[in-house]
């Protein structure tokens, strides 16, 4: 039996702790069964390994982690391309959403929410089509050194805008969902205090993202300072493990909490007590609801899928390609709404009438 060959089946910059215990098992059975010889060339070169391998271990940092040469998924052709033109039409779209929420200035509950969530998808266009170009450029490269994951964070905003947007959607369709029973169940002229309420909620939906972020930022920084990553700089090597479950598991529990919210509402009409409820503020919810139906088909689903499945070539691009639809059609949708919401409606027609006039 050589060693040689046992000890090498395995590189040892990846090997784990349960292979070096197999290898010292399998050693000593043979030694036992043979007779124990260190003069042996074979057996002195093993040891030797073996020592050093264990000390590797020992002082290596648990910051520091393999780093693979291949080229990331991310980087597939299909995935770039699409992740390129979801983001820039949906950055042209919710340009144009934004400038005219926030021009027309009258922030009900209902256009308040709407704004928040045209703001976050903005972001995630952003990220999307930054994403898309810096990974294109990607899969041209030969060689990619090993830098600091928070020489990531640093150099690549699609990174940290993922990463918000990741907390701060489910946050927003909770806050949703809370906010469409309390004014389903509010009386008219409470909506005023209503108003200020989910003005001041959404503030904090905001700010606490941003500090959740700086946390992280301060966590890669201080605790994982030693932590080496690939020069692409994928998204889940640069951000925790932990980090990325927990947003993942937000997601899922924001979107089917939001979508139970409002669906009981409804069912409370369905079943004939229409005088508990504010008939004006159900059909909002109506018309909200569609937006973590489609989180929830779209994204959710295949995060719960990603849990169960292996990280394989084509689970990977079918799943990604589900993500951007659900951007893609959110966009869709909030635009739908603009459009169709006469109040909307009839100020884009008035902003529309007067630059024709202009010029």
């Amino acid at each position: 039996m050589s060693f040689r060959l046992l000890f090498s089946s395995s590189s040892a910059t990846a090997m784990s702790t349960g292979i070096y215990t197999k290898h010292v098992v399998s050693f000593l059975f043979y030694q036992l069964v043979n007779g124990f010889r260190v003069d042996m060339p074979s057996n002195v070169e093993f040891i030797c390994a073996l020592i050093l391998q264990f000390c590797s271990l020992a002082f290596t940092s648990g910051n520091s982690t393999a780093v693979s040469s291949s080229v990331p998924l991310q980087a597939t052709t299909v995935v770039t391309t699409v992740r390129q033109v979801v983001g820039i039409i949906s950055i042209v779209v919710n340009t144009f959403m934004i400038f005219v929420l926030l021009a027309r200035g009258k922030f009900s509950v209902e256009m308040a929410n709407l704004t928040a969530f045209v703001i976050s998808s903005q972001l995630q266009a952003i990220g999307s089509m930054v994403s898309g170009i810096r990974f294109s450029n990607i899969r041209h490269r030969v060689y990619n050194p090993i830098v600091l994951a928070s020489d990531c964070l640093l150099t690549y905003s699609d990174i940290s805008l993922g990463h918000l947007n990741y907390l701060l959607r489910p946050l927003l369709f909770i806050h949703i969902g809370v906010m469409g029973v309390a004014s389903a169940f509010t009386k008219p002229f409470h909506e005023r205090k209503l108003r200020r309420v989910n003005i001041a909620l959404l503030m904090a939906v905001f700010l606490i993202c941003l500090l959740y972020v700086a946390a992280v930022w301060l966590e890669v920084f201080l605790v994982y300072h030693n932590w080496l990553v690939s020069q692409k700089c994928e998204y889940w090597t640069s951000i925790p493990v932990h980090h990325q479950q927990f947003q993942k598991c937000m997601y899922i529990f924001g979107v089917a909490f939001a979508t139970i919210l409002l669906c009981s509402v409804l069912l409370v009409k369905r079943f004939g007590r229409k005088e508990m409820l504010n008939m004006a503020q159900v059909e909002v919810i109506k018309r909200l609801l569609p937006l973590p139906i489609i989180g929830l088909i779209f994204r959710a689903c295949p995060m719960v899928a990603g849990f169960l499945l292996a990280r394989t070539y084509t689970a990977y691009t079918v799943r990604m390609l589900l993500y951007l639809t659900d951007d893609f059609l959110v966009v869709c949708y909030c635009a739908a709404y603009c459009y169709f919401h006469p109040d909307v409606r009839d100020y884009i027609i008035d902003l529309w009438s007067v630059v024709t006039d202009s010029f």
